[in-house]
């Protein structure tokens, strides 16, 4: 009878080990030292000893404390300060000679008096997953680097019309930060003849799912602007959306406006020369 009763006192226990072995995470528990009082497989495998040679033992047997601050700092704010803590710690395991990031919560634990006993934790291995994050970070600061400082307007839109992305130079032609332009609507922050005109061949690019080549003439407090644009239609999250390059010829178009003044018309006397005269009658000629 005496061994039913230990058997059934025993199978919350046995139940719940099971259940913290399984969790695919590092659970464990500490007293008021440090020293753990409790550890699941996985920090079994971690340090590379069995539960036995865990319980009883410090973080110092197990990390260099040296290059593991995060995890002390961490284990006194919630022993001294008795509050949770939610954290990503660096810590360096002496069993695999690595260095490993850890999202980890650690709670205090209490007596039935309330009197705070010790902390319990919870960490799951994150380092591949910060390495990438850090690696798309870097990739997204280089990629930012790159467009804005390419001579080109780079924006893109959705099908509502909302900006998602906008260079420095797209930020710079609106007066505005890139910040006060992404997720606005083009209607909310261009003039409505200007929004109009630019949502033509972008209606026409999400509609046809084509990559299109468009001169584009924007008029602006008077003055005349022309744009060589290529429009690109991508997916995002299943809505359909363009990446737009449109580069400021303005200065091109000056120029070819002012040759062919040049080619027609005498510069001293700014009539029409000779040439043009040919040109005209050739035409002419041609109807008969």
């Amino acid at each position: 009878m005496e061994n039913i009763k230990n058997k059934i006192s025993n199978e919350p226990v046995s139940l719940m080990s099971k259940i913290c072995d399984n969790l695919g995470a590092y659970i464990f528990a500490k007293d008021m030292q440090g020293k753990y009082t409790y550890a699941n497989d996985k920090v079994e495998v971690l340090f590379g000893c069995s539960k036995s040679d865990i319980i009883g033992k410090g973080d110092s047997e197990f990390f260099d404390l040296s290059m593991s601050q995060q995890m002390v700092e961490n284990d006194i704010k919630v022993l001294s300060g008795q509050q949770q803590v939610v954290s990503e710690e660096s810590n360096f395991v002496r069993n695999t000679s690595e260095q490993r990031v850890y999202r980890i919560i650690k709670s205090p634990l209490f007596d039935n008096e309330n009197q705070i006993i010790g902390l319990a934790g919870i960490a799951h291995d994150v380092t591949e997953e910060k390495r990438l994050r850090e690696q798309v970070e870097e990739q997204k600061q280089l990629l930012s680097i790159i467009l804005d400082n390419v001579e080109a307007h780079v924006y893109m839109k959705d099908e509502d019309r909302r900006f998602l992305y906008v260079n420095s130079k797209v930020a710079d032609l609106f007066g505005l930060d890139s910040k006060e332009i992404i997720g606005q609507k083009e209607q909310d922050i261009l003039s409505e003849e200007t929004a109009e005109h630019f949502h033509l061949s972008d209606s026409k690019v999400i509609l046809d799912q084509q990559v299109l080549r468009v001169e584009e003439t924007v008029i602006d407090n008077e003055q005349k602007y022309h744009y060589l644009s290529v429009k690109v239609p991508v997916t995002m999250a299943g809505k359909r959306s363009l990446i737009g390059f449109s580069t400021d010829v303005t200065e091109i178009y000056k120029l070819k406006e002012e040759f062919k003044r040049l080619a027609n018309t005498d510069d001293l006397t700014g009539i029409y020369n000779r040439r043009y005269f040919l040109k005209e009658a050739e035409k002419a000629y041609s109807i008969f």
